[in-house]
């Protein structure tokens, strides 16, 4: 009840403070504070998966520093795209910021953190408009191989929430930099799109489901759970569960600015190549949360991302569908 007079409470406070406004957007970037978490290793620093498979070429966040990396498994998307808003004299109303990286971490213990979302949101509102309060958020973008970690150059220990407020550091002065140069207009076109889709979901076969059965049978303490027997015990659930799922998926348009949503970061690079937009970027955990979204190609390699569990279960062409129908929905909003 709490949260639906809070909902009510905003709606009618923000229909009290409607005024014409400008907005503008761009694009900014900060390479440095990403990288791909994925990598392919030296064959004999790989051990086997949960599920007793040792043909995985890739391992998600290898030891740093070490002879031991070869490559990353894949890219990085090294954009900052924001959308603002500001009054008709020039003073900031709000501004949304979308950026390709995993949360950073590094609190203390005991405690919880916006990491470097909250970080930026603080340090760019005391760049625009004087410091003065207005909206500031900063959105996931496609991140879900992508952290902050220097894997061929190992950064001393850090202490808490020095990172996260570094990151956010950088970002912010990035987005503050790029934000004189917008070009910001009285009108512009507000158009969405949503739709469901349907996708498998990924559920053991039979000779995987007989070894999860076994495991979990013969767990030496049902309440602590080694990770072969906690994955033996997400398959048994996959397998009594539903066959599919259903995820819904939307698209806004505003001007000539686009957002669709979801989640490996070559998965939004493509979908900004292919974008009929010029300006695109992608919201990840939008709607939900359908787990991790691998490429049918990152499926084949392995790693931890594909490991079939509760947060990694979609059907290995699921990318693709995702993908194809966010296309699709953009085009249907690209109005000549």
């Amino acid at each position: 009840m709490y949260l639906t007079k809070q909902i009510a409470e905003a709606v009618i406070v923000a229909h009290d403070r409607m005024q014409l406004v400008e907005i503008g957007w761009g694009v900014a970037a900060a390479p440095d504070e990403i990288n791909n978490r994925r990598w392919f290793i030296n064959p004999e620093a790989m051990t086997a998966n949960p599920f007793g498979r040792t043909d995985v070429l890739v391992r998600m966040n290898p030891p740093r520093g070490t002879g031991l990396l070869i490559r990353p498994a894949g890219p990085v998307d090294p954009d900052v795209t924001f959308l603002s808003v500001r009054s008709t004299d020039g003073a900031a109303l709000s501004l949304l910021a979308n950026y390709g990286l995993h949360y950073v971490g590094g609190i203390a213990p005991g405690q919880l953190s916006a990491d470097y979302f909250g970080a930026f949101a603080r340090q760019i509102g005391t760049r625009l408009n004087g410091g003065r309060e207005f909206v500031r958020i900063m959105s996931n973008g496609a991140s879900g191989d992508v952290n902050n970690y220097d894997f061929l150059n190992p950064r001393p220990r850090a202490v808490s929430y020095e990172r996260m407020e570094a990151v956010a550091e950088i970002v912010a002065d990035r987005v503050h930099g790029m934000h004189g140069s917008v070009r910001f207009v009285q009108e512009a076109a507000l158009r969405a799109c949503e739709q469901e889709i349907e996708l498998g979901v990924r559920r053991p076969d039979e000779t995987e489901l007989q070894r999860a059965r076994h495991l979990v049978e013969n767990a030496a303490d049902s309440q602590r759970l080694t990770m072969e027997e906690l994955y033996a015990q997400e398959s048994i659930r996959l397998h009594e569960g539903a066959s599919s799922v259903n995820l819904k998926l939307q698209t806004i348009a505003v001007g000539d600015l686009a957002i669709p949503c979801e989640v490996f970061a070559e998965i939004g690079l493509e979908i900004k190549r292919r974008s009929p937009f010029r300006t695109t970027f992608v919201i990840a955990l939008a709607n939900g949360y359908s787990g991790y979204l691998p490429t049918p190609r990152q499926h084949v390699l392995g790693g931890y991302e594909t490991w079939r569990l509760g947060w990694s279960y979609l059907e290995t062409e699921a990318s693709a569908t995702i993908t194809e129908t966010t296309l699709q929905m953009l085009k249907s909003l690209r109005v000549e």
